[in-house]
Formats: C-alpha cells, structure tokens, sequence
C-alpha cells in the first residue's frame, strides 16, 4: 500500500455508509493535486506481485473499494511489465462486480442497475518511466508503450482509467546502489529504444531533465486534444526518488511543477528539508514502503508500529 502526505488512515470506510457519510469522509479519502485533479490517499503497490497473485489482489481491492467513487489507486510501473495484465483484470472484475451488485446496504444508497451501469468506476494507475528510458525521446516511448497496454481492448465505458506518469528515478546510480546495472540494463534494451537517444547512465546530469521536459509536452499536449480518448487520460506527471537538490533544480526550471512525488517512507520521515520544499510547491506526497518499512524498523518509528498494529 502506498499513502499519501502521511494521512493517518485505515482503510476506507465500510460500504453501510450512506452516500451523506461519504461525502463528509472525503476529505479524509483523498487530497486535491495543484492542476485540481482529485487522488486517494491510500492504494494498492502490484508492481512486485506475481502474475500468479496479481488477478485476485486486484479483485480484493476493487470489491472493497467499489461503492467509493474515485476511491481505487493502483500503483505500478513500466519496469514492472504488467500495465497490460492491470488493465485487462481490472475491466473484467470491475465488471464482473458490478453485474452481481445491485444495491447498495444503506436503504438511502439503494441504486438501480441501469444506474449503476451508466456511472464509470475512476481507477487511478500511477506508472513510471524506467531509468533507461531517461532521455526525450526515450520517455516518449516509453509512455507510449504505457498508455497502449493501459488501454484495455473490451472498451467497457463503465471504467475509466485516471493515469499518472511518474519518472522512477533520476539516473542509474550503480555506483551506489547494488541492484542496479547501468551497462547491462543499457544492452537488453531493444533496438528502437537505442536508437532514440544516447545512453542516460552516460549523461546522468542532463538525462532526467530531458525526461521532465518531454512529459511536460505529453501532459499539456493531452489537455489540450485528449488524444487517448475518454477511457484513458494521463491526469498528472510527478518524480519519485528525487532527492532534495534535483527536486530543487527539477521544480526551478520546470515549466510544469510535479503534480506528484512518491519516495520511501523513510524520505517521509527523515527528510524534513525535502518534505517542506515538496509541501511550499503544492506537490503532493506519496510513500511506499509503508507497511514493510514499519514492521522492519519498529524502533525508528514506535508510534507508526503501533498504530500499524491497531489497524490490522
């Protein structure tokens, strides 16, 4: 699960409310980006579930969220190469739910099928562009590749898919962080992806800035025409791993300030100066590791163990 801006939350709220109980509980559902876009601040991280699992996690997690408008963020990344698994799970069990769900508990909630039917379900997908893909061009294709396996193929118009397009990290930094590999990740890519631009870990000062400037144009070229159509809509860009000098330098000579930042929750934590510079900028914050993160480090965080331990 990943949250957002640190909101002490559970889950969302048991679907007896009614749909005056939902709207008061909005605001603790969900934070407003800068460009006016609501997300929730509570979802789910499939980008390390198996193919095997990924399937019935999903359905878990739109059966709890289903009567929440708006209230379902997955989260993923192009790296993780089941953008087109997610979409195509999420329209047949959104689906599937709907179909087998006519009334909603509260007498007051009480909905016919038709109606039902006509509402899109909003799933927001957070994605992110791949270090090797760092780079203009590069990071075109990539969204481009991302946006064609996020665009299911049953076009249900009961779903729609809210996407935001993040870069993952700023470089390839194999020098410092042991999984990564620069020259090897660089030989695996296909030709195509060579072909349009230099190796980013050989210019690893200047890759990421190329990568900002070319989802500002995708971003603001997709408000301006709505290219791909109503069941897909890239809704915000942000960065995640940025540490505080390149959000600094990223948010000085941006055009369009990041919508979104996500890092690990000990960023969360432990860097005040980041979290001050992200909040002054209206740039919403998402943590992952939350779970993990706490239950492996119970002494730098008690009171978040604690309240972990309350809610599950």
């Amino acid at each position: 699960w990943i949250v957002a801006n640190g909101v002490e939350t559970s889950f969302l709220p048991d679907e007896s409310l009614d749909p005056e109980a939902l709207n008061r509980a909005r605001p603790f559902l969900f934070r407003t980006l800068s460009n006016g876009v609501d997300i929730p601040l509570v979802g789910m991280g499939v980008g390390n579930v198996g193919s095997e699992n990924l399937p019935s996690v999903l359905f878990l997690a739109i059966h709890s969220n289903l009567f929440h408008e708006g209230g379902l963020l997955v989260d993923t990344s192009r790296a993780s190469k089941n953008e087109e698994d997610i979409s195509e799970i999420l329209i047949t069990s959104i689906g599937s739910i709907k179909n087998d769900l006519v009334y909603h508990k509260s007498k007051s909630a009480i909905r016919s099928r038709k109606e039902e039917k006509q509402k899109p379900q909003v799933v927001h997908i957070v994605t992110k562009v791949w270090y090797t893909h760092l780079g203009y061009e590069r990071t075109k294709i990539s969204v481009t590749e991302s946006i064609r396996d996020l665009t299911p193929t049953d076009k249900n118009r009961n779903v729609q898919f809210h996407v935001h397009i993040l870069l993952h990290w700023p470089k390839c930094d194999d020098e410092h962080i042991s999984w990564m590999d620069c020259e090897g990740e660089e030989s695996a890519l296909p030709t195509h992806v060579k072909n349009a631009g230099p190796p980013p870990h050989l210019q690893k000062d200047q890759a990421w800035k190329d990568s900002w400037r070319a989802l500002e144009d995708i971003y603001n070229e997709f408000q301006t025409t709505k290219k791909t159509g109503n069941q897909v809509k890239i809704v915000s860009i942000g960065v995640s791993n940025f540490n505080g000098d390149e959000m600094k330098e990223l948010i000085d000579s941006s055009r369009t300030v990041p919508h979104l930042y996500q890092g690990n929750l000990w960023s969360v934590i432990f860097d005040p100066v980041l979290m001050n510079l992200l909040n002054e900028n209206k740039i919403l914050v998402q943590a992952y590791n939350a779970v993990n993160g706490i239950i492996s480090h119970e002494q730098l965080a008690p009171k978040a163990y604690q309240r972990l331990l309350e809610i599950t």
